[in-house]
């Protein structure tokens, strides 16, 4: 498990024994990984199984299904990384909308669907 969770550069390694089922090709992607969040998970130490590689990135189009990532409109994704203070330790917590309503008043959570 060299390789497992870890963001590479194919051009910088000799990658014989590939130790995984699916990467992302992200220097070749156009609009998506223009700008992008890594979700720090499962990342020191790395254990095999417990999940690989997060990122929160543009999307080209809101109808696109994306396997493991959250995409977004590429002017929201700007607003989320200019948000992001590493040194605040941020937590990604990801929820339905039916979930987010039923905590929004205990946990304080703005009411984001009057935005939308």
């Amino acid at each position: 498990m060299i390789y497992y969770n870890q963001i590479i550069s194919r051009k910088n390694f000799d990658i014989s024994d590939v130790d995984w089922k699916s990467s992302e090709k992200m220097y070749y992607y156009n609009i998506y990984y223009k700008l992008g969040v890594f979700v720090d998970q499962n990342s020191d130490p790395v254990e095999y199984g417990f999940g690989s590689c997060i990122f929160l990135h543009n999307w080209d189009n809101p109808n696109e299904a994306m396997a493991g990532c959250t995409a977004m409109h590429p002017q929201k994704m700007k607003e989320i990384v200019r948000w992001l203070d590493i040194e605040k330790h941020p937590i990604l917590i990801q929820l339905t909308k039916q979930s987010y309503i039923s905590v929004m008043e205990k946990w304080k959570l703005p009411d984001i669907f009057s935005f939308l």
